[in-house]
């Protein structure tokens, strides 16, 4: 994926490409070590398969139409993953069907308006967009609306997951010792 973003579209910056793959190749590296140390959970399959796919994102850089398409229609959805991640710690599961709806809810706003973002004609600021190959008309005013509903939307989402953090918190009694009672706090710092 790096070396197709660094075939990258005029006007792109080097520093947005490697700020992606700075979220990309932790997730990656994270998840592989999780899963070897810890081959029952699934928390490090998730990382992996969430590292790869924010590492699409970078793909909406590239100079072919269907590469940049693909990578536009995952252009949120490190959040989406992020959440995921966050709320199945550090088993790897979801605990509820709360946490489980939410999830879903997430990724679904993450990607669904996407598509009708980019239908609608989405154009970047940097650089116009003429290879969104989804395009079927040019209203951008609809898609900045679009995308502002996606926005608060998974900002939304993000909030309610803190608060998910925190009922399991205060249900789950003494916190753990060192470091790793830290981590949940961490995560809902980065989801908030």
């Amino acid at each position: 994926v790096l070396s197709v973003a660094l075939a990258r579209r005029e006007g792109v910056p080097g520093i947005q490409i490697l700020l992606l793959q700075w979220i990309t190749i932790p997730y990656i590296a994270a998840g592989l070590i999780a899963w070897a140390r810890r081959p029952a959970s699934r928390l490090g399959p998730l990382m992996v398969g969430g590292g790869f796919a924010t590492g699409l994102v970078c793909l909406q850089f590239a100079e072919n139409d269907l590469l940049s398409t693909v990578g536009d229609l995952f252009d949120i959805l490190a959040a989406a993953i992020f959440l995921h991640v966050t709320l199945a710690f550090p088993s790897g599961r979801l605990r509820s069907r709360a946490e489980v709806a939410l999830v879903a809810a997430t990724y679904v706003a993450a990607v669904g308006p996407q598509v009708a973002k980019m239908m609608l004609g989405a154009q970047q600021e940097v650089w116009d967009d003429p290879n969104n190959l989804l395009a079927v008309s040019s209203h951008p005013d609809a898609s900045m609306d679009v995308e502002r509903v996606q926005l608060i939307a998974v900002s939304a989402f993000c909030l309610a997951a803190v608060v998910l953090l925190a009922l399991r918190r205060r249900d789950a009694g003494r916190p753990r010792r060192g470091w790793v009672a830290l981590l949940p706090e961490c995560f809902a710092a980065g989801l908030v």
